[in-house]
C-alpha cells in the first residue's frame, strides 16, 4: 500500500508545501492442524510488516521547524496457538505463545539535530486459559492470564537535539475472568473482568511527524475494567428476526495513554496519571426478509481523576460522550442498496477542555450490483452526503461530500 497526502495547516491557513507519504508492506503465513482424536487444534502464524513514512515541511508551515524525515518501522511476529474443547468434565483449554521483534530507524535531513540510533523492542509472551461449560453449554465460566516479557532499547531526539535513550526490561501481566449464563427464551447474561498492562506502541513512541508527534518518555498504561450486560434474541418468526443487547462498562486507569493536542496542527500521546471511564452500550438488530436494520448507541463518561488541579474532573481528550450509528440495508439477488448515519457528540482536544470539537453527523449511501452469471461486483458509494464541514475527534478536517466507485472480481467455480 502506498499513500501520498498533504497535512492540515495552522487553523484556517492551509499548508501548501507540506507532504506526507506512507508505504506499507505486509506478509502473512498461517498453518492450521485441525484436532484429531487425541491431538488438540494447532495454529502457527507468522507475519512481517514494514512501514516507511516520509514527511516534508521545508518552510516550517506547521510551526514545528523544517523537517524532511524518512522513518522506517518494521516488525516480525511468530505465534503458536493450541486449543482443545473436548477435555473431560466439560472443560476446554487454550494456550499459546508469541515472539515479536520491532525496529525503528528515524532519519530527518531537514533539522540540524543528529539522527538517533536505531531502536528495537523484543517481546515474548505466553497465554493460558481454561473454560468450563456445564449443562450443555448453558453456562460458561472462563479464566485466563497472559504473561509478557518486554526488552526495550529505545532512542530518540528530544528538545534542543538532546539524545534520549531508554533501556528497560519489563514483565507485564493480564489476568481475565468471564461468565455467561443462558436463561432460556433467547436471554443471556454476561460479565467480564480484566486487569491489563499495555506498553506504548511505536506510533505513540515515535509518531509519524505529519500530525502525530512521538513521546519516547511514555510509561505502560495499567487498566482494570469490568462489564456486565444482557442480550435477547427471540426465535425468528418466518422472515422476521430481532436481537437486542445492552452492557454497562467501567474502567479505572493508571498512566492511561491518550492523544492530546500539542499544537494547532499536531497531537502527542501522553500519560494520564489517573482516569475513570464508565458508560452504557445499546444495540438493536431487526430483519424482515431482504430488509435489515441495525442501530447502536454508546453513552460514555471519561473523567481525569489525577492530582493536578487544572485537570482533575475534566473530560478526557478525544472521548465523545455519545456515539451512535444506524444502518438500513436491502439486498436481493444481484442488487443491494443501503444507507447509514454516524453521529458523534462534541469532545475536547486538550486536558484543560479549552479546545472543543463540535458534534457532527455524517450520512452515506451505497449501491451494489452483481449481474447474474458474472464474476464481477460493482459498487457505488457516497460519504458525507450532507457535505458537513466536520472534524474528526483529533480536530482535523474530514472530507466533504465524496463518491467512490469500486469493481471486484473473484475467479473460481463459485465466484459469488
Amino acid at each position: 500500500m502506498s499513500k501520498q497526502q498533504g497535512t492540515p495547516g495552522l487553523g484556517a491557513l492551509p499548508a501548501r508545501n507540506t507532504a506526507l507519504a506512507t508505504t506499507l508492506g505486509i506478509a502473512q503465513l498461517e498453518a492450521v492442524v485441525e484436532p484429531g482424536r487425541i491431538a488438540p487444534r494447532i495454529a502457527l502464524r507468522a507475519s512481517s510488516d514494514r512501514t516507511r513514512s516520509q514527511f516534508d515541511d521545508p518552510h516550517a508551515e506547521l510551526g514545528l521547524g523544517s523537517h524532511d524525515t524518512d522513518d522506517r518501522i518494521g516488525a516480525d511476529h511468530l505465534e503458536l496457538e493450541l486449543a482443545d474443547a473436548r477435555l473431560p468434565g466439560a472443560l476446554a483449554l487454550e494456550a499459546g505463545g508469541t515472539l515479536r521483534r520491532e525496529e525503528a530507524e528515524l532519519h530527518d535531513a531537514g533539522d540540524a539535530a543528529p539522527d538517533p540510533a536505531p531502536s528495537r523492542r523484543l517481546r515474548a509472551s505466553a497465554m493460558l486459559g481454561l473454560s468450563f461449560r456445564p449443562w450443555q453449554g448453558r453456562v460458561l465460566l472462563h479464566a485466563g492470564e497472559r504473561w509478557e516479557r518486554l526488552d526495550d532499547a529505545l532512542h530518540a531526539v528530544g528538545v534542543g537535539g538532546v539524545q534520549q535513550s531508554r533501556n528497560v526490561e519489563r514483565t507485564l501481566r493480564a489476568p481475565q475472568l468471564g461468565a455467561r449464563v443462558g436463561l432460556g427464551y433467547g436471554v443471556d447474561l454476561k460479565a467480564n473482568w480484566s486487569k491489563a498492562d499495555r506498553p506504548p506502541d511505536f506510533l505513540e513512541l515515535f509518531g509519524n511527524q505529519g500530525v502525530v508527534l512521538g513521546n519516547p518518555a511514555l510509561e505502560p498504561e495499567r487498566v482494570e475494567s469490568w462489564d456486565a450486560g444482557a442480550s435477547w434474541r427471540p426465535p425468528p418468526r418466518g422472515a422476521l428476526s430481532a436481537a437486542l443487547r445492552w452492557a454497562h462498562f467501567e474502567s479505572r486507569s493508571r498512566d492511561l495513554i491518550l492523544y492530546t493536542r500539542n499544537s494547532r496542527s499536531t497531537v502527542r500521546a501522553m500519560n494520564i496519571s489517573s482516569a475513570q471511564v464508565s458508560g452504557e452500550e445499546f444495540e438493536l438488530q431487526l430483519g424482515a426478509g431482504p430488509l435489515r436494520a441495525s442501530a447502536s448507541l454508546t453513552l460514555e463518561e471519561a473523567i481525569d481523576t489525577g492530582d493536578v488541579p487544572y485537570w482533575t474532573g475534566k473530560r478526557l481528550p478525544q472521548r465523545p460522550g455519545q456515539e451512535g450509528y444506524a444502518q438500513l440495508l436491502w439486498s436481493r439477488g444481484w442488487l443491494g442498496v443501503g444507507a447509514d448515519v454516524y453521529a458523534l457528540s462534541d469532545n475536547y482536544l486538550d486536558r484543560y477542555n479549552r479546545y472543543r470539537v463540535d458534534q457532527r453527523a455524517l450520512a452515506g449511501a451505497w449501491l451494489s450490483l452483481a449481474p447474474s452469471g458474472w464474476p464481477v461486483r460493482v459498487s457505488l458509494e457516497g460519504k458525507n452526503l450532507g457535505d458537513e464541514r466536520a472534524s474528526d475527534v483529533a480536530g482535523f478536517p474530514l472530507p466533504g461530500r465524496t463518491f467512490f466507485v469500486a469493481c471486484e472480481s473473484r475467479l473460481g467455480p463459485n465466484p459469488r
